[in-house]
C-alpha cells in the first residue's frame, strides 16, 4: 500500500478532465473507478473491453455525447 486512502482523504482523489469531440461540455459527474476509465478509454478507442473486469461503462457514459 502506498500513499493515503482516497476514501478518507478526498483530497487525494484523481480528477479525469475530457476534451474533443466525443465528450459533452460542462458535464460533472459523481466519482467512479479508475476501472471505469480503462472501459470509457476501450469505448472511445473502438477496442472491446476484456471480460472479467469490475469495470462499468455506464458509470462514465454520462461524459460522451
Amino acid at each position: 500500500m502506498h500513499g493515503y486512502d482516497p476514501q478518507k482523504f478526498p483530497q487525494m482523489r484523481g480528477i479525469l478532465i475530457g476534451t474533443g469531440p466525443a465528450f459533452r461540455r460542462g458535464v460533472s459527474l459523481p466519482s467512479a473507478q479508475t476501472v471505469d476509465v480503462y472501459a470509457l478509454l476501450c469505448r472511445l478507442l473502438g477496442l472491446k473491453s476484456p471480460a472479467g473486469l469490475d469495470a462499468d461503462f455506464n458509470r462514465v457514459r454520462g461524459l460522451l455525447q
